[in-house]
């Protein structure tokens, strides 16, 4: 029974009590550094939302931007297009002496840019 008089001596009170101030002291550090991480991590949650609320805004506008120049090619484009279907169409380029010779010698040549034997 020594050791359950040395528990109950004065020293041994002592000890326990000092036990049982480290245990306390880190249940309360433990919680302390949980309430500390719950904050910087709910402050870091706010400040990426902000950002994010701001990201969202810039990309709204980029894509207002890229659909108004889009718009503004489709003007032009419609416009090119409407311009060239309106034009008579004729074959005086087709049957103009340069380029039946520019054909005829196409015509007249193999792959490798001489003369075909016919």
């Amino acid at each position: 029974m020594p050791f359950v008089s040395l528990l109950f001596s004065k020293g041994g009170m002592i000890a326990m009590a000092v036990v049982a101030a480290l245990i306390a002291g880190g249940l309360w550090l433990h919680h302390h550094d949980n309430s500390v991480r719950a904050a910087m991590q709910a402050q870091a949650d706010k400040a990426i939302a902000a950002q994010q609320a701001v990201d969202a805004e810039h990309e709204k506008a980029a894509i207002a931007a890229v659909a108004s120049d889009a718009q503004k090619r489709a003007v032009v484009f419609t416009s090119i297009k409407d311009q060239t279907h309106a034009a008579p169409a004729t074959s005086a380029c087709a049957t103009s002496p340069a380029v039946r010779a520019l054909l005829n010698g196409l015509r007249n040549t193999d792959s490798a840019g001489t003369k075909a034997k016919r």
